[in-house]
């Protein structure tokens, strides 16, 4: 069953867009449709593949051999594929290259020494951060990380994309058009993205099974990190983790959270086990993808950032897993709910130019927003403040941070509406957040010193780069 995906896009414009010869490195957790896309943009945009993937034999064994042999990157083509021609019209594919040191440090002289193209996939790339045996090749490679399918994606299965691409954010479409939306999208709070389970639904009809295929995902994740961990591990230690998680997710925000921490006192008060292994294990979870970190800025101040402060899912299916797990409360909605936005607002660090590198909530005198952007212009910072509602109601800590000014916009993102604007509140439907862009309700003036800021770094980072 193929599931059209924007990735697509991206994968495109680098092969037309790839002036410094760079290889293609596409990332993310397992089971997210990564070798399927891979597969189907190479067979449709090159005339020949040459595909290896090193979690199978031969080609596993082939590539261990070339290793033994030191091979140069053109006679290492030329051991591996009898007939191998060099064109640009050709491409080289090695799926899960964390399985092979020798093909990860043959990156650069692959790309600085054939004509090929050259595109890469991992999974479990954790394991290459700090092992001397995989050299990073720094300047030959452009990274696209990938995720499960997103909500639009999710409605283009349904043949629903078109009816989401026309809706305005504010609410001045048709009001059954926001209904028929918002009905797929408490199927997708519940199914999450990962094909598997979306495909399962599609041909059973019911979603009866959704938390079966969702557990099958998480044993083979573990049964398959166990090859890459130093000591075994049961997949009770990941199932607490992530319920953990979930946990600490579910609790009321008071001030400023140390959430690594408390998860490893949550999981060590549950099970009996090295302090070192749980922390192992969290710091696995994030490097394989199924984890992301979130940053916090105290007391809303752009120039006060605090790291890694909180955790999310990257699939909401997944979350809403874990968090029914944890709890079996009216609650869980409104946490799956923030948890989609939190993955949404990665969609906003291509759009923009932030002055931080990944999603933060912020704290404001005792209470939190659940996310907030700083926005770099050339003389100052529009900040952008996001509270996520289940229902219809207005956040207290978001009205204090209007009253007292610390906020440029406030962004109410809610299941249960259809959009409206009132100065700078913006209330938009939560499945539409994808599609939000600030400078679509702020003046020309100011849109347009944003635009020439980002216009300016931009040209900034490629004078270093061809530097």
């Amino acid at each position: 069953m193929y599931f059209k995906r924007d990735i697509y896009y991206e994968m495109l414009n680098w092969k037309e867009n790839n002036s410094q010869s760079k290889a293609l490195q596409i990332e993310g957790s397992r089971q997210i449709g990564k070798t399927y896309i891979v597969r189907k943009f190479a067979d449709e945009q090159f005339r020949r593949v040459y595909y290896f993937s090193l979690t199978e034999e031969p080609d596993l064994g082939r590539c261990k051999k070339a290793a033994e042999m030191s091979l140069s990157a053109e006679n290492l083509m030329n051991f591996l594929v009898s007939d191998f021609e060099d064109a640009e019209d050709c491409v080289i594919v090695f799926d899960e290259i964390q399985n092979s040191s020798y093909i990860y440090r043959n990156i650069r002289p692959i790309v600085r020494g054939l004509k090929c193209k050259l595109i890469v996939t991992g999974s479990y790339l954790g394991r290459i951060f700090g092992d001397k045996e995989f050299w990073q090749p720094a300047g030959d490679l452009q990274y696209i990380k990938m995720f499960s399918l997103s909500f639009p994606e999710f409605l283009g299965i349904n043949d629903k994309r078109n009816l989401y691409d026309s809706l305005d954010l504010l609410g001045n479409s048709n009001p059954e058009d926001y209904d028929d939306v918002r009905r797929y999208f408490r199927m997708y709070l519940i199914t999450g993205g990962y094909p598997g389970v979306v495909a399962r639904v599609l041909q059973a009809g019911t979603l009866e099974n959704v938390n079966e295929e969702i557990n099958e995902i998480l044993r083979v994740f573990v049964s398959e990190s166990i090859n890459y961990m130093t000591s075994a591990v049961d997949i009770s230690v990941y199932e607490n983790i992530l319920t953990g998680v979930a946990r600490l997710l579910m609790q009321e925000k008071q001030g400023l959270p140390v959430i690594v921490e408390d998860l490893k006192d949550l999981v060590e008060r549950e099970l009996v086990i090295d302090r070192k292994v749980i922390t192992c294990c969290i710091t696995w979870l994030i490097n394989s993808g199924v984890l992301m970190y979130c940053d916090c800025f105290e007391n809303c101040d752009f120039s006060n950032l605090r790291l890694n402060k909180r955790i999310y899912f990257t699939d909401v299916g997944m979350a809403r897993f874990f968090f029914n797990k944890a709890f079996r409360t009216s609650q869980v909605v409104g946490k799956v709910a923030e948890n989609f936005a939190f993955i949404n607002m990665l969609t906003f660090f291509k759009t923009m130019n932030l002055k931080h590198g990944k999603p933060a909530f912020a704290t404001y005198f005792g209470g939190e927003i659940d996310f907030i952007l700083f926005v770099a212009g050339k003389r100052d910072v529009l900040s952008i403040a996001f509270e996520i509602k289940s229902g219809r109601s207005s956040g207290e800590t978001a009205s204090k941070l209007i009253a007292d000014k610390k906020i440029d916009f406030l962004v109410y993102a809610k299941i249960e509406t259809n959009g409206g604007m009132a100065r700078n509140i913006i209330t938009i439907p939560l499945f539409l957040l994808g599609k939000f862009n600030v400078f679509d309700y702020v003046p020309d003036l100011i849109k347009q010193e944003y635009d020439e800021a980002g216009a300016l770094i931009k040209e900034m980072k490629a004078f270093k780069l061809d530097g």
